[in-house]
């Protein structure tokens, strides 16, 4: 059975995890100072939740599954609280169910880069993230069109990017649903606060 989940800062926005056995494109950084290493993230019980999602996710009847768990006053939607797009199949599962769903705009943060070659609805919203250990393998006119022109030499944060946006906007909330810029906005985003330990180790 799907299990959805709340956090502090989503509010009320729900969110789906699964096990970071998902993170197949998680860089050396990433492993390193991985949010979901912490808090709540750490009990026996929660991580036994995520586990049972990801097998829920590799279910032909995932996408029916998941559409019976959404809401119809539901008007934005988290995916992966912890977790990845492990698979183009998987994330086209989540097309099928953005497509089926058109009055809830999916936000997601990933490091797979293959999603963004593929047809997705505007519904569905998929920001890369990027960081220090990640931005040597962009290459060619893919690094331009997600960097943009501004040419930058470090990373020293996480950073998320869309696909289209060149500015750059800076998070500072803790509270997503007064703020929802990344559900609405194309800019870039930049997540100083991810790496925060990482910036004062360096």
């Amino acid at each position: 059975m799907i299990r959805l989940s709340k956090t502090s800062k989503l509010n009320t926005i729900r969110g789906f995890a699964i096990s970071n056995k998902s993170c197949t494109f998680a860089t050396e950084l990433c492993k390193l100072y991985c949010y979901a290493k912490k808090g709540n993230f750490r009990y026996e019980h929660v991580r036994t939740v995520h586990e049972e999602n990801y097998q829920e996710t590799l279910k032909d009847s995932f996408v029916e599954d998941m559409i019976k768990q959404l809401s119809k006053n539901e008007r934005f939607f988290r995916i992966h609280v912890k977790g990845d797009f492990y698979s183009l199949e998987y994330f086209n599962k989540w097309v099928q169910i953005a497509e089926r769903v058109p009055y809830i705009t999916f936000m997601a943060y990933t490091r797979n880069i293959h999603v963004l070659q593929l047809n997705r609805p505007k519904n569905l919203k998929i920001l890369i993230t990027i960081d220090d250990a990640s931005k040597h393998t962009l290459k060619g006119n893919f690094r331009k069109a997600i960097i943009g022109p501004s040419k930058l030499k470090k990373l020293d944060h996480a950073l998320v990017f869309t696909h289209n946006g060149q500015q750059t906007f800076l998070c500072n909330s803790d509270n997503c649903i007064e703020c929802l810029h990344c559900w609405e906005s194309e800019t870039n985003v930049m997540l100083p606060q991810k790496y925060s330990k990482y910036d004062k180790e360096v």
